[in-house]
């Protein structure tokens, strides 16, 4: 096809119409915008574009032999994201051999003074001595020749909006070489082609692996930087089942999270405020339940509760006594949970363990003893501990409202988590801190405890501003991304920064959205956390309002994403 492409154009420099196996080809050469124009029939034309890249090798030369395997990944999954109607071959190009020793010369004395001015410059070291090598080969008679990456656009559709979709294909082409190669793209005239006499075919067969540098070899004409192996992708494969997020910016196709996938191994969404954090959760939200999925919330700010407005999803507290009743009917150890709870309390407040054991004392007398809340303030006040606490007056306050949040079952009028919901929203908007706090740890525990092993995706449990549970200790949070997993329960969270968030809610997190920012603090963070190239983290710097990179663990590039808010 290639060849009678060359040919085709070959013709068309002399007439505008030529025959080929008795079919007639109309031509036409777009020189605005370099494109081939072929009418292969009524008002349906084959469109061409011719995009290149000189010299892909100087990439290779210059870069330290421990970022030689990093720029193959890269170019594996570059490979991964071509489409099907693109062709991709090395072209070989003969160097008049005086010129070219003269501009070697030239750069080599250039090179020679600025270290000698500049000191011990690792990189012009090397690209001297690349250039050095280059000099030996010429001066021992060796051939010298430039290699050229040429990508073939080639899309076929109607006569008057063919341009429109080559022009689409190339900035989506031109994009991927720049973000994952680092390397220039730019469009070659269909008439400069023919002036290529060497073409080299990349094909699979005809390559030989030097694998002390993970270059391929394509005969003995040149090297070429391809990856060892193809397998290793980026792509979210489309899944019919999956919650979907938004678009694949570079190739406008779906992002679908897979419940089995995706959802199940849990994950973080990390930006500053305004960039589409809670809205992201709030459409996860939405769209798993309608797809049938169970779905737990945390909602500290309200955002997410205004988001969906359905008061059948949306609960304003817990009923401790009920919840201890699903315990009991479910076969657990009642003080071993009410001691969880006391915990939370005892972290919530900077408690010592002593402490903590009469909070303990106390909320068991409230559930067992039915005991009111009078009675509860003049046991703490008879406790030698808590009567010491002095100018912590304001803490014993603190946690006596704690418990009667617990023990008041009319609240918000009758709103409450009162069993095991399938699908629900927890707006804590209207609580102080410590009372969200304690909340929204009761049940994460709740959802934890009440799930049996299952391996089968079966809730998601999504939490907005994680960060805010990060000093409770034990974290329930982090129980449920440790565990979570065996139970068929997904986790999803968001935060400002990863260093907001545990160490083991990060390791047992798979998949990683990031939106951006151009703080520095943002993208150290960032930059410590995921094996990011420059490019990568500058692009994270300059993305929009829903706008975001998806890092799939084990995958080696991000996804550039736009998400698509339910409303």
């Amino acid at each position: 096809m290639i060849k009678i492409i060359l040919h085709l154009v070959k013709e068309r420099i002399i007439k505008n119409k030529v025959e080929k196996n008795n079919n007639a080809y109309e031509l036409h050469i777009d020189n605005l915008n370099n494109s081939l124009i072929i009418k292969v029939r009524e008002n349906e034309c084959l469109g061409l574009r011719f995009i290149a890249v000189q010299d892909p090798l100087n990439t290779l030369s210059s870069l330290h032999l421990d970022k030689i395997e990093q720029y193959m990944n890269n170019f594996s999954s570059f490979l991964s994201l071509l489409s099907d109607n693109i062709t991709m071959m090395y072209i070989k190009i003969s160097e008049s051999y005086t010129d070219l020793l003269k501009r070697i010369e030239s750069k080599m004395n250039k090179l020679r003074v600025l270290l000698e001015l500049g000191g011990n410059d690792v990189k012009k070291l090397r690209e001297l001595k690349v250039l050095e090598k280059i000099h030996d080969n010429l001066l021992n008679s060796k051939n010298v020749y430039r290699i050229m990456l040429l990508f073939i656009i080639k899309v076929v559709g109607k006569c008057d909006v063919i341009e429109d979709i080559l022009e689409k294909e190339t900035s989506t082409l031109m994009e991927l070489i720049d973000t994952y190669l680092s390397l220039k793209p730019y469009i070659v005239n269909p008439k400069n082609i023919v002036d290529y006499k060497t073409v080299i075919p990349v094909m699979d067969r005809k390559i030989v692996v030097d694998k002390r540098k993970s270059i391929l070899i394509i005969g003995n004409s040149g090297g070429a930087l391809l990856p060892i192996s193809r397998n290793e992708s980026n792509v979210i494969d489309l899944d019919l089942e999956g919650v979907y997020i938004g678009y694949d910016m570079v190739l406008g196709k779906p992002i679908m999270l897979s419940p089995e996938k995706h959802l199940k191994y849990h994950g973080l969404v990390i930006g500053p405020t305004g960039k589409g954090k809670t809205t992201l959760l709030a459409s996860m939200f939405y769209r798993a339940h309608l797809l049938g999925y169970s779905v737990a919330a945390i909602d500290f700010k309200g955002d997410m509760a205004r988001y969906v407005a359905d008061d059948d999803l949306i609960v304003y507290g817990v009923d401790f006594k009920s919840l201890l009743k699903s315990y009991r009917n479910k076969g657990f150890d009642i003080n071993k949970w009410v001691f969880d709870v006391a915990r939370i309390l005892s972290s919530i407040f900077g408690l010592k363990r002593a402490e903590s054991y009469i909070i303990f004392r106390v909320v068991q007398q409230v559930i067992f003893g039915n005991k009111d809340l009078s009675s509860i303030e003049r046991e703490l006040s008879k406790n030698k501990y808590f009567s010491r606490m002095g100018s912590r007056s304001d803490v014993y306050d603190h946690i006596i409202e704690a418990i009667n949040t617990l023990i008041d079952n009319e609240a918000k009028h009758d709103m409450l988590l009162r069993e095991f919901k399938k699908t629900y929203i927890l707006n804590l908007e209207h609580y102080p801190d410590y009372i969200k706090e304690l909340l929204s740890s009761i049940v994460l525990l709740y959802e934890k405890n009440m799930s049996t092993p299952l391996s089968k995706f079966k809730k998601l449990v999504l939490v907005d501003e994680a960060w805010r549970l990060r000093n409770i200790n034990p974290n329930a949070l982090s129980t449920l991304y440790r565990e979570g997993r065996s139970l068929g329960i997904g986790v999803f969270s968001t935060s400002q920064l990863l260093r907001d968030l545990s160490k083991t809610i990060v390791d047992n997190s798979s998949v990683f959205v990031i939106f951006g920012s151009n703080t520095k603090e943002y993208i150290n963070d960032i930059k410590e956390s995921f094996d990011l190239t420059h490019r990568e983290l500058e692009k994270i710097s300059k993305l929009g309002v829903g706008e975001a990179a998806i890092i799939i663990k084990g995958s080696k590039r991000p996804i550039w994403v736009k998400i698509v808010p339910e409303k």
